[in-house]
């Protein structure tokens, strides 16, 4: 008998081991489809569309409003505010109110009786109803825990304006990239059929020079010293041509457009390039006090 309770314990523990145990199953591919088209419509909308000649200044407004990265860094800062708001409530007292209901089945009743004689002295009362509604409210402010509480807020407080220090950097970084991108773009326009001219100029001299070669006609080693420098001439053409190409994608990626947009560039020949009338060492003087990190480290 006490065999078959053991088999009967030892089942009962095994299967409910069994139950506890945690199984991950896996996503379908349905779900991260839904999730991949809800993420794409999420990245492009709430966009004012681009009608016009994109300007500079239009572009780094753009990238600064759109871009996930600077959008990012938005949601982080106000993460960081809202730490920072409940950090400084635990430094409150803390409240506890409960409420209920009572009752029960009989009437709580007493009487008295003598010390001296025994017998009932007061015939039984109550003091209360049987069925009745409770409700408590409780304070408690505890010096340790505010203590606490404080210093956590100001590491909050910090934390703060470390979030926002980076978002600084963002978007220094964003601004700059835009400037160097936009004015490739531009260059791309104006450079890339001279760039393809002279490419096809530099391999019809190169084809020349072969055949003069085959033919033997001139110094052969002048005439390979001329076909090496025709090739490197070709490479650095085709990695310009490259750079340029990619310009305008880069652009379109940083302002938060979808990759193939047609759009135009309000380049303008008459650009003024501004004058900076300050000293070196002012400039070494305020980046040193407005770095984004160095002011993160401060």
């Amino acid at each position: 008998m006490k065999h078959n309770y053991r088999i009967v314990g030892t089942s009962l523990l095994a299967l409910a081991i069994s139950g506890c145990a945690v199984q991950t199953q896996p996503i379908e591919l349905s779900t991260s489809a839904q999730r991949a088209q809800a993420d794409l419509t999420a990245i492009y909308q709430d966009q004012e569309p681009l009608n016009a000649p994109l300007t500079l200044h239009e572009a780094m407004a753009r990238a600064v409003k759109y871009n996930l990265e600077a959008r990012l860094k938005v949601m982080e800062q106000a993460l960081s505010e809202r730490q920072l708001d409940l950090a400084r409530f635990d430094m409150l007292p803390r409240m506890a109110l409960s409420a209920g209901y009572a009752g029960r089945d009989n009437v709580s009743a007493s009487s008295s009786e003598s010390i001296e004689t025994g017998t009932q002295s007061l015939e039984p009362s109550t003091s209360q109803d049987r069925d009745r509604q409770v409700a408590d409210l409780t304070m408690v402010w505890n010096v340790l825990d505010f203590g606490v509480s404080y210093v956590s807020a100001q590491q909050k407080s910090d934390q703060r304006l470390i979030v926002e220090e980076r978002r600084r950097k963002v978007i220094h970084t964003i601004t700059q990239d835009v400037r160097s991108a936009y004015w490739r773009a531009v260059a791309a326009e104006r450079l890339l059929g001279r760039i393809d001219g002279l490419m096809a100029r530099v391999n019809t001299a190169r084809a020349d020079s072969q055949k003069l070669s085959a033919q033997r006609l001139g110094d052969p080693v002048e005439a390979l010293n001329y076909q090496r420098a025709l090739i490197e001439t070709t490479r650095t053409l085709e990695e310009q041509r490259k750079a340029l190409a990619l310009a305008k994608t880069e652009l379109a990626t940083l302002i938060n457009l979808p990759l193939g947009s047609d759009f135009t560039l309000a380049a303008n020949d008459a650009y003024a390039v501004p004058e900076l009338a300050v000293s070196i060492e002012q400039l070494e003087e305020q980046a040193l006090i407005n770095r984004p990190e160095l002011r993160e480290q401060d």
